[in-house]
């Protein structure tokens, strides 16, 4: 019983230190978005990438530059408004976990919202909410 107690007690020390480290690298960021990364780690705790883009500084941006990317094929916006060249300038200013964070983010974004590509299945309120967002981010962007 003992054994299990501290079993116990490491994890929760670890998922602490895991989010611990999210918060110091992005401060501004809600505490619901530091949760989401510790879930991306604890989904595929052997993957590098997931653990690279936990280092990520740059966090929100990313998430904006994500939803910007998809908006064409999702949205049916005119352009991603020069997301995508943003977000590959992470790849070759030496900011790999930036990008690894972007691929990722970007990879389950589309498998999230893969019904709803190219308009083949009525958008719901969620898909809508995203959308709005991600229009936003491309009107102010540009």
């Amino acid at each position: 019983m003992r054994m299990v107690r501290w079993i116990a007690i490491a994890v929760v020390a670890a998922l602490i230190g895991v989010f611990g480290f999210s918060f110091v690298r992005n401060p501004d960021l809600p505490a619901a978005s530091h949760a989401e990364a510790v879930g991306f780690v604890l989904a595929n705790p052997i993957s590098s990438n997931e653990w690279q883009g936990l280092a990520c500084t740059h966090r929100r941006a990313v998430i904006d530059l994500v939803a910007m990317t998809i908006a064409p094929k999702l949205c049916g916006a005119k352009s991603d408004g020069g997301a995508m060249a943003r977000a590959k300038a992470f790849s070759s200013k030496g900011l790999g976990s930036c990008w690894t964070l972007f691929e990722v983010l970007r990879k389950r974004a589309n498998e999230r919202y893969h019904p709803y590509l190219n308009n083949a299945q009525a958008r719901d309120k969620s898909v809508e909410d995203y959308c709005n967002r991600a229009e936003a981010l491309i009107k102010k962007s540009g």
